[in-house]
This record gives structure tokens, sequence and C-alpha cells, in this order.
């Protein structure tokens, strides 16, 4: 089994609250996830405020322990994804609608690079 990195950009949309503050809500989310799931080896998050306190910019690097570089990206993709619904966020533009949350996750951008 390799070690594949999965980036991925996200912006993230509130419509009431601090978008900051829901992004350290999913951290903790995910810090809860990596904590019982094996094939979840590193993390590295970053935010960044784009415009009025109500859009932000997240970025997700992590490293995934499978046998192929699909399934570490099918791996990551759901590990983010659960953090940002547990932390009570959407992410329609996942296949995923949600019932109308605060928070609108969007995917901007993502890759996968094989890690030794």
């Amino acid at each position: 089994m390799t070690g594949t990195m999965f980036g991925v950009e996200i912006q993230l949309f509130s419509s009431g609250g601090d978008p900051a503050d829901h992004f350290e809500h999913v951290v903790d989310c995910y810090a809860k996830l990596e904590a019982s799931h094996e094939q979840l080896l590193d993390v590295a998050f970053s935010y960044s405020a784009l415009s009025h306190g109500t859009v932000g910019r997240i970025e997700v690097e992590v490293t995934v322990a499978a046998g192929t570089s699909d399934e570490a990206t099918a791996v990551a993709r759901s590990a983010v994804r659960s953090a940002i619904h547990d932390a009570g966020g959407s992410t329609p533009d996942w296949d995923a609608a949600g019932d109308g949350g605060v928070v609108v996750y969007r995917l901007v951008d993502e890759d996968a690079q094989l890690v030794s």
C-alpha cells in the first residue's frame, strides 16, 4: 500500500456567522475522523477570508494509505466531505445536496500525487 497526497481547494459561503469559526469546527470534526481511520495518515488545512466575512477559501492536503490513487482520492474526498457535513455544512456541488445548512462549500480544485 502506498501513500497518496490528495489536495483540494474549497470555497465556503456563509449566510450567517463567521466562516472562519465554521472552518475551525470542520478541522475539529476531521480530527475525530482521522483518529478512527487508519488510512488517513496526515492532513494540513489552511484558511483565508475572501469577502466581507461571508466567503472563505480552504485548502486541504490529505495523505492517505491506499492501493491506488483512485482509492486514495475516494477516501480523502469522503473524509473531507464527512467533516464538512459533521460540522453542519453542505456540499451541493459534490453530489450530496445539503438540507439548506448555513454554510455551503463549493469545490474549486483537486489533485492527487503519489508520495513515498
